[in-house]
């Protein structure tokens, strides 16, 4: 696997060159969404209900504790709601259990490096990959092709891919981040607080990928305060203290 990439690179390359379709961005409908694990006294989220158009920025904010994370963990199908329903196929759509979002959906965790599994950049990128089988090197190659597409989109190509991570700052942490997701091609890309921690030129760079990355797919962004990514939104809404979600008035 070490050397997965240099046999590859050039069909890789010629994939891309002949252009591929990118995959269509989910229409998000949540209606009436309510998680009340049975840790909780209370409900974390409280009949939430939102839309999102494909192929758009929204943006959940508010302050912390008010079930922002806990949204984000139930859509990518990490929790499973209480009540209500999730589509991905706009008004009407068929409504989505946790296993069948767990598949069409990304997370980008608010410290994406303590859920890093690789030593290097190649590391990461293709755990997961196939190595046996007589389909191994077809799925290599088209996985390859992705890959080099994911970099550019998140301005990673130039990096060395052994490169190793703990070496990154935390802007590129983020970037690996979301070119470990992107890769799969998910329908929705869910980012809890992207913009946490970094300074401002990381900041800057950073909403520069994601005005990339909604060209990929749907995209849904927390955080704590609007910043740097209210530009971007195409709908917005604010977490209220026991998950409770409300338009701006």
């Amino acid at each position: 696997m070490s050397n997965i990439f240099s046999g590859l690179e050039a069909l890789a390359n010629q994939s891309s060159k002949k252009g591929a379709t990118a995959p269509s961005g989910a229409h998000v409908v949540v209606e009436e969404l309510t998680y009340h694990p049975p840790s909780s006294d209370v409900p974390l989220l409280d009949a939430v209900s939102f839309s999102i158009e494909p192929n758009t920025i929204g943006l959940v904010y508010g302050c912390s504790g008010g079930g922002k994370s806990s949204l984000l963990h139930v859509l990518a199908g990490l929790s499973e709601e209480t009540a209500g329903a999730v589509s991905f196929s706009g008004p009407g759509g068929p409504a989505l259990d946790s296993t069948s979002r767990m598949k069409e959906a990304g997370l980008v965790f608010q410290f994406p490096e303590r859920h890093f599994v690789g030593r290097t950049l190649q590391d990461e990128l293709t755990i997961g990959w196939p190595v046996n089988g007589p389909d191994a090197m077809v799925k290599q190659q088209m996985l390859t092709a992705r890959t080099y597409q994911v970099l550019d989109a998140v301005g990673l190509r130039g990096m060395p891919l052994d490169t190793p991570l703990e070496t990154l700052s935390g802007g590129y942490k983020r970037r690996v981040a979301l070119a470990v997701q992107l890769i799969r091609q998910p329908r929705l890309l869910l980012l809890d607080e992207p913009l946490a921690g970094l300074d401002w030129k990381a900041r800057h760079e950073l909403v520069g990928v994601l005005e990339k990355v909604r060209g990929e797919c749907t995209v849904l962004v927390v955080s704590h305060d609007l910043g740097e990514v209210a530009s971007l939104v195409g709908g917005r809404w604010r977490m209220h203290r026991g998950g409770r979600l409300a338009a701006p008035g």
